[in-house]
């Protein structure tokens, strides 16, 4: 039975998160070009609760384990191996308060409304992962 709800619930879900992904371009584009930075990381840190309220409609369960409260005055490095693309929505809305910047592989930061967006104008860094050294230098 509960295939049978995966795969009714799988349209709407996509549904769901493609309209998320495509409002959320635009509202990044105009808080960051007329409210700055921090207005951006407010929009990114909404964003990313819409598309984790989005896989409750396929009956995701979301928790933290043994997750322990981040100083926010300091830097801190996390190393995710996230499993799957649905696992960085939620990691992102946890850490919005840190104001994190992501390593994310070149695809990412082309064609993908909002993903695409965040990662070229928030701060973070898309590599190639066929140039290692040259992956090093941006990340430097």
């Amino acid at each position: 039975m509960k295939m049978v709800f995966s795969y009714i619930l799988t349209p709407i879900f996509f549904l769901f998160f493609g309209l998320t992904l495509g409002i959320f371009q635009p509202v990044q584009v105009i808080a960051r070009n007329l409210f700055g930075p921090a207005a951006h990381d407010k929009t990114v840190g909404a964003l990313n609760f819409c598309l984790t309220k989005c896989l409750l409609i396929l009956g995701t369960k979301i928790s933290f384990k043994n997750f322990k409260p981040l100083p926010i005055d300091e830097p801190v490095i996390i190393i995710s191996n996230h499993q799957s693309m649905w696992d960085i929505s939620p990691i992102i809305w946890k850490l919005r308060k840190k104001r994190t910047k992501y390593i994310a592989k070149a695809s990412l930061a082309k064609y993908i409304p909002s993903i695409s967006y965040n990662l070229k104008y928030g701060g973070s860094v898309a590599i190639d992962r066929n140039d290692p050294a040259g992956s090093v230098k941006k990340i430097k």
